[in-house]
């Protein structure tokens, strides 16, 4: 197995696991991810860093998964529609 695999997988087993799902729905319109763009800026991610949303395992997000989930959580408010 690849070690990025191998990396995924070890994450995984520690927890805690969020699954995003359709975040390339985000960037249909203008091909930009909106909410992929406020995480890369509120939790400064290095430069060179890999690209999507892996770039949140190499942030400040990754030091306080608590806070950056909850935070996360109230960006994702933002771009659900309204129901009905």
């Amino acid at each position: 197995m690849e070690s990025r695999t191998q990396e995924f997988l070890s994450r995984l087993r520690r927890g805690p696991s969020t699954l995003l799902i359709g975040q390339r729905y985000l960037r249909l319109e203008t091909g930009v991810d909106a909410f992929l763009a406020e995480i890369v800026r509120k939790y400064e991610v290095k430069a060179g860093s890999r690209s999507g949303y892996h770039q949140i395992l190499d942030s400040a997000a990754a030091q306080s998964a608590e806070a950056a989930l909850a935070w996360m959580d109230e960006r994702c408010r933002r771009y659900r529609y309204p129901s009905g």
